[in-house]
């Protein structure tokens, strides 16, 4: 028989998942997760992530919420979802790992937090996403009107206010820009954990209110990680996380979606911010097989961003991009995004053609060189365009860009241009954005260069503030006809429209199928081909006067 200490401690281990009480039986020598922190939350939930232990008996993490045991994951699992939670409620989450279970483990590593009570910001905004003519379209007015935004980068405005003085952006609007994507440096705005600037802030909202007495939309780039991976991430965020390889990876999943929230809830009711870019050129993390499942990891973790940032601004255009801005995207990756309202898939588009591929991509989807070895990106300090024939590097620019574009037209996500350029001292650079232009207003993709700022990005800068000079390429760029190319429009592999829009009248060609759950108003005509299957879901509807055709045939 066993003896009443022994009798106890049966019991015990026998509840141990159940009833685990944590304030005996620990074992000091056990290691602890250094780190805790929020990955997403909805308005009844909150997901933690947690640092990994190296132990070599490690069996298991154990989840509590408010001291009292919640579940559990296995050693490889470091995500742990508390649901059925209160907004406005405080709780206290917390992780321990367990080497054997019921008797070793780790003390607590705790925080607190709890969901933000959902956000009263019902300000319409000034555009939306959705479909014109059975197009997908990242910017559509209040009249239901697509606007294709011409834009151009600025950087380090906010921190002299001095230099680009109202004059400056008037001169931007002159020229023929209408809208600007502003690059913030995430130190400046958030100078250590969870404490944000006002003099930063309150100088950014100085500059959008100079850009929008110039006329100029703008669009928010508040997580600017470029060139080397060490820029981009505040000091105080660099945390000790393994694999070192995946710092910047790591750091953003542990520290941007708080800085991410504040801006977000700033500008919630600010109309002339338009549109938000979550984060530029994010990082991939090492120690993941193969660029697709990376690309997986990606588009999750911009899902639970955007679900939780939508407690806090329902309406707000969201931005995301491919790894470097660049990286191959597969035609079903991105939908997951679709299932969003107001979402865009934003390309950075340096790609000069000619390279061994017409896209641009290897095998493992990264940029690949020419077969002479050049780097096909316009990134070299000097060179010259096209590197053998202009009309190659036409076709395979556009093979590049419609990339992305049949995938996020399968996915039913509409794109945009965040940035693309070339340096000033290239020959053929007027060519250069001549054709880039042609390419985009023929595919019909809002756009913003880079960059405007001469005097803080050398090489690539459009303007000089200092005498108010505009680099040559720039006539070609803001012309409305610069050359004799008419690139042909693709035949995209899916329609989708999955957000019960108005449908307009002409002809939706595809190669494969077609969904739609949108609505068809008197007046307008419309066909739909699809070369192998259609499905009109509930919410498709066709008013009395209105006219649809839906036959199984392929592009023509």
């Amino acid at each position: 028989m066993c003896s009443n200490s022994i009798r106890i401690f049966c019991l015990f281990s026998f509840l141990f998942f159940s009833i685990i009480s944590y304030s005996s039986n620990t074992k000091t020598v056990v290691p602890q997760p250094m780190d805790i922190w929020i990955l997403s939350y909805t308005s009844s939930s909150i997901t933690v992530g947690w640092t990994e232990v190296t132990d070599p008996a490690l069996h298991s993490y154990n989840l509590a919420l408010n001291g009292s045991y919640h579940g559990w994951t296995s050693q490889g699992v470091r995500q742990y979802t508390f649901d059925n939670l209160i907004p406005g409620t405080s709780y206290t989450l917390g992780v321990r790992s367990i080497e054997v279970p019921g008797s070793v483990y780790s003390p607590l590593t705790t925080l607190s937090f709890a969901i933000p009570i959902p956000t009263d910001c019902i300000t319409e905004e000034r555009y939306r996403c959705g479909t014109y003519n059975g197009k997908n379209y990242a910017f559509i007015d209040q009249s239901g009107q697509p606007a294709n935004l011409f834009g151009v980068n600025v950087r380090n405005v906010y921190n002299d206010l001095n230099t680009y003085t109202q004059t400056q952006f008037d001169a931007i609007n002159s020229k023929g820009f209408d809208c600007i994507r502003i690059v913030m440096d995430w130190e400046d705005f958030e100078t250590s954990n969870g404490v944000f600037s006002n003099t930063k802030f309150n100088d950014l909202d100085v500059i959008i209110n100079r850009a929008e007495q110039a006329g100029l939309a703008v669009i928010l780039d508040p997580l600017h990680i470029d060139g080397s991976t060490l820029r981009g991430i505040p000091q105080w965020a660099w945390n000790p996380v393994t694999p070192a390889a995946n710092k910047v990876w790591d750091e953003l999943t542990v520290h941007a979606l708080q800085y991410l929230t504040h801006v977000t809830k700033r500008y919630c009711d600010n109309q002339s911010v338009i549109a938000i870019d979550l984060v530029n050129e994010p990082r991939e993390p090492s120690g993941i097989a193969g660029l697709p499942t990376r690309v997986d990891m990606l588009v999750s973790l911009y899902v639970d961003w955007i679900n939780t940032l939508r407690l806090h601004d329902p309406n707000k255009i969201f931005l995301v991009e491919p790894f470097y801005g660049c990286t191959r995207i597969n035609s079903d990756a991105l939908l997951p995004l679709g299932e969003l309202r107001n979402v865009v898939w934003s390309l950075h588009d340096y790609y000069a053609g000619e390279a061994s591929n017409s896209d641009g991509y290897n095998s493992s989807g990264y940029r690949e060189d020419n077969p002479s070895g050049h780097d096909t990106d316009q990134w070299d300090s000097t060179g010259s365009y096209p590197k053998v024939s202009r009309s190659t590097s036409i076709i395979d620019m556009t093979a590049h860009i419609n990339v992305h574009l049949i995938a996020a037209d399968a996915a039913g996500v509409p794109m945009h241009i965040g940035e693309f350029g070339i340096p000033y001292q290239w020959t053929g650079k007027e060519n250069f954005m001549c054709d880039k232009r042609s390419i985009y207003t023929d595919l019909n993709l809002p756009v913003t260069a880079w960059v405007w700022n001469r005097d803080v990005d050398l090489g690539f800068g459009l303007y000089s503030p200092w005498n108010g000079s505009w680099e040559s390429q720039t006539t070609n760029l803001v012309a409305s006809s610069c050359g004799t190319y008419t690139i042909a429009q693709p035949c995209p592999q899916n329609l989708i429209i999955n957000n019960y829009s108005l449908l307009g009248s002409g002809t939706e060609q595809v190669d494969d199928f077609i969904y739609s759950n949108g609505l068809l108003h008197p007046g307008h005509n419309l066909h739909y081909k699809a070369a192998n299957s259609m499905d009109l879901d509930k919410g498709f509807e066709i008013k009395l006067g209105a006219v649809f055709e839906a036959t199984i045939e392929g592009c023509n």
